[in-house]
């Protein structure tokens, strides 16, 4: 169905202003609700901290300057030149949201695909990565894009500047993330294939040849970067290898695209956003090659794992794709029948009312977020910490609202100390092959990213008092009740005294330190 000049005049009027609403609300929160983003705020600060030669953490770590995630580290340290580290966060975070739209609106321009295709784009993006705070892959996720399209005009038009062009984009991939790196190069290969059989005459071997000497380049760097010995050996998660049945990777495709967990709604969103096409003026293409990002979409989701070298979450952060992807395979068709129009008008609504509401609830929870009493309290404990200290995070999950998107919120939330204040804490992503900033072998923390502290039983298997200024913990239990667990200790844990406590988080202070 071709909409009017008007319509879509109207449409992406109020496709801009969205973009500049969502943009806002990313800078709107004290904090943004991304699990792991103090952990990478974390790491850009002590990085730039070791280059300074000002670091309180030198003979602890050191710089790993042979990482995928080199890209996303050096754009932050350079904005943080400018700007402290939480605001510097947000900023990278709005950058890698803007460089994704438009890479989504140069992917729909390219394959002649309808706007709709930016609208659930822009939802998918605040989605399960996102409040994870897998902010690599979020930045990587256009720069794979950028790599595809240059690919495709390759096949195309056949000129040098394309493979130059998608040569680099496929290395500045590989530096970028290593996920979205493999992911694009079996896209992009995939959809030269594809092309191979439906236009054979079109591509001689020597053209084939040609096209493919990149991926040998790609396909060594995966080989070195897999094969690569890590020397802190942390084996942290003792089942190296974990995959889900397929039941549960269907129902996760329900509400993973725009969450980290089951909520009806979603549930909703994606069914109505599922069946629209067809009533909104679409119908499906009838060649193979648009159909190949979907396709390749759901064999990485249903072969890869859900935890595989010491690495989680790992094929549900591809739900990103999945919406965006399915409408690729539509394009627009025309009107024969008055009521046809009636249909596509009231079926138009049904989608903006989806995305309207999927996006009401990505400024809700940063709403919600700001508002929090437990991050408000987070900011008054640590204004009661003095700077360049070692601290042990213990967290009590039961202690997280329950009106925020997860549990998982505050998970990593300590970091900002760390990142903020030229301190240290424990569990710290350093331990982690993909870091820029590592632990030296023979300094390795013993606290593991699994380990959570909920009970007398679990306090009790404390060993490493000793080692840290402060214990902060975020617990529904009374300081009394955590200061008398602590007292009964078998260990070390006897000289903790309380500093501090607002609402949940309590500040215990080491007598010893």
């Amino acid at each position: 169905m071709k909409k009017s000049n008007t319509f879509s005049t109207i449409e992406s009027i109020f496709f801009y202003i969205t973009i500049v609403l969502t943009t806002f609300f990313i800078f709107y929160p004290v904090y943004l609700p991304m699990v792991d983003l103090p952990q990478h705020a974390s790491q850009v600060a002590i990085l730039d901290d070791l280059l300074k030669n000002n670091s309180p953490w030198v003979d602890l770590v050191k710089i790993n300057w042979d990482t995928p995630y080199l890209l996303a580290y050096l754009i932050w340290l350079a904005f943080h030149q400018i700007f402290d580290i939480n605001t510097s966060s947000k900023i990278i975070v709005a950058l890698s949201f803007l460089i994704y739209t438009y890479s989504f609106r140069l992917l729909r321009q390219q394959f002649q695909a309808p706007q709709s295709v930016e609208w659930v784009a822009l939802t998918v993006f605040f989605g399960l990565a996102f409040q994870w705070g897998f902010l690599t892959f979020l930045l990587a996720t256009p720069i794979g894009i950028f790599f595809f399209l240059a690919v495709k005009n390759w096949i195309h038009y056949q000129n040098k500047y394309y493979f130059i062009l998608y040569t680099l984009l496929g290395t500045l991939s590989y530096f970028s993330h290593i996920l979205i790196f493999c992911f694009f190069c079996f896209l992009s290969y995939s959809y030269f294939i594809a092309c191979n059989i439906t236009d054979n005459k079109e591509f001689t071997w020597k053209k084939r040849i040609i096209f493919t000497i990149p991926y040998l380049i790609f396909a060594f760097l995966l080989y070195r970067y897999a094969n690569k010995p890590d020397i802190l050996n942390t084996n942290y998660y003792p089942t190296g290898y974990i995959t889900h049945p397929i039941y549960i990777k269907v129902l996760g495709l329900l509400y993973m695209p725009w969450n980290m967990q089951p909520l009806d709604h979603y549930n909703i969103a994606f069914i109505t956003l599922l069946i629209l096409p067809p009533f909104i003026g679409l119908k499906p293409r009838k060649q193979i090659e648009y159909y190949i990002p979907l396709l390749c979409f759901l064999i990485i989701w249903f072969t890869l794992p859900r935890m595989s070298f010491q690495t989680g979450f790992i094929y549900q952060r591809f739900s990103l794709f999945f919406v965006p992807f399915y409408y690729l395979v539509w394009q627009e068709r025309k009107v024969y029948k008055k009521w046809d129009y009636s249909l596509f008008q009231l079926a138009y609504i049904a989608f903006f009312i989806s995305i309207s509401g999927l996006m009401f609830k990505v400024y809700y929870n940063n709403f919600k977020f700001h508002t929090d009493i437990s991050t408000k309290n987070f900011i008054k404990i640590t204004q009661k910490m003095d700077k360049q200290k070692k601290v042990l995070y213990i967290m009590d999950f039961f202690a997280v609202s329950g009106s925020l998107t997860s549990k998982y919120e505050y998970a990593h939330f300590a970091s900002w100390y760390q990142a903020e204040k030229q301190g240290w804490v424990d569990f710290n992503f350093a331990a982690f092959r993909p870091q820029i900033v590592r632990f030296k072998p023979e300094k390795l923390s013993s606290i593991r990213p699994d380990t959570f502290y909920n009970s007398q039983e679990d306090i009790n298997k404390l060993k490493d008092c000793n080692n840290y200024n402060y214990i902060l913990f975020n617990t529904i239990q009374s300081p009394k009740t955590i200061k008398i667990w602590l007292k009964d200790n078998p260990t070390n844990c006897k000289n903790l005294n309380i500093k501090d406590n607002f609402g949940t988080w309590i500040l215990f202070e080491n007598e010893n330190t």
